[in-house]
């Protein structure tokens, strides 16, 4: 869908099913386009075009989270990886959470960069105390090294039902669920 940019923040929108037309639950999700750096499109070539573009990555009826971490590699077959308390993470015991480079963005530092990042879709409900750490994999062995204690946490991650009925689009927790049953919106994504 092509929407010009001065109109990214001002539509609600929903996902539907063909062909029954099957629309998803609960409030309309909102716009949060404009939160969302756009990257330049490649021609049929592969080349870089002028024209910019936002893609949105969605989760039926659910909310998207985000790790993100701006961290250079020096060996090209290590990657980063995030391991910690949530299933998704491997649940400390399990396979680590494997992150991909993103695409390139103005950092926090006003620089162009690019990021590690892993997605995963939340549970219906909010988590509570999540704790977890980044490691550096090494793809050719196989072996990890992870950052040094303390972990690092997060007091909630919200979960989809919460996601469902915030104040205002955001990416991240600047906008707090409301009430159960009051109105709201549904958040697309939430990043840490």
């Amino acid at each position: 869908v092509q929407i010009r940019s001065d109109q990214l923040a001002d539509f609600e929108y929903k996902f539907f099913t063909e062909p029954g037309r099957v629309v998803e639950g609960g409030a309309n999700r909102i716009s949060d386009a404009h939160l969302v750096e756009p990257q330049r499109e490649l021609d049929a070539a592969g080349d870089l075009t002028d024209l910019r573009i936002v893609n949105l990555q969605c989760v039926w009826e659910g909310l998207l989270v985000r790790f993100l971490i701006f961290h250079p590699l020096d060996k090209p077959t290590s990657y980063l990886a995030a391991s910690g308390s949530p299933a998704a993470m491997g649940g400390w015991l399990g396979r680590p959470l494997r992150m991909g480079l993103g695409n390139e963005r103005t950092l926090l530092t006003s620089v162009q960069g690019r990021c590690w990042e892993a997605t995963f879709p939340a549970g219906p409900q909010d988590t509570a105390d999540v704790q977890y750490r980044y490691c550096i994999v090494d793809g050719d062995s196989q072996t990890a090294i992870f950052e040094r204690e303390p972990n690092r946490r997060i007091p909630v991650i919200p979960g989809a039902e919460s996601a469902g009925r915030v104040a205002a689009a955001t990416l991240g927790v600047g906008a707090p669920p409301r009430e159960r049953g009051a109105a709201g919106v549904r958040q697309r994504e939430w990043q840490t």
